[in-house]
């Protein structure tokens, strides 16, 4: 990649962290994405009233779950006093903002993992079809024979 090309990459990567908007992220295999996505979350994380309100979709599980492992990992990294040899220094403040944040609310994603709402489209989808019948007054999705209600439904009456 020539200089140009590197400071309009950089500068579109700042952009995608920094957007008060919704970002769409499409780029090709090992251009780094995913280290992308969890500043982006961690940011969003660093403001947000809840860790519930910020809302990341992937095409994969596998995806998902590496991104949710990368945050958590991230945010476990904000207690040193220096950014780990596998952790970059931007995601490190980014994590480190975001840990202060949540210290503040007392929230504990260690300990609540869940309230990270990062997911596959695929599960989202069906989370949202689950609400709309139950927002209408209807029952919601059917079950089907042998498997339990969906997480989402439970607690509610």
């Amino acid at each position: 990649m020539n200089e140009t090309a590197a400071i309009i990459d950089l500068a579109a990567r700042d952009r995608a962290v920094d957007s008060p908007g919704s970002v769409l992220v499409q780029a090709p295999a090992g251009s780094g994405k995913t280290t992308l996505l969890v500043q982006r979350y961690l940011r969003l994380l660093s403001r947000a009233e809840a860790p519930e309100r910020i809302l990341a979709l992937t095409f994969t599980r596998r995806a998902a779950q590496e991104m949710r492992e990368r945050v958590l990992l991230a945010l476990e990294s904000a207690a040193h006093d220096a950014p780990p040899p596998n952790l970059g220094a931007k995601t490190w403040q980014l994590a480190r903002s975001a840990a202060a944040h949540l210290k503040q609310l007392k929230i504990d994603l260690k300990l609540e993992p869940a309230r990270l709402r990062i997911e596959t489209i695929d599960a989202f989808n069906a989370w949202l079809a689950a609400q709309l019948p139950i927002a209408a007054g209807g029952t919601g999705l059917p079950l089907q024979r042998g498997r339990a209600p969906c997480a989402c439904l439970r607690g509610r009456g």
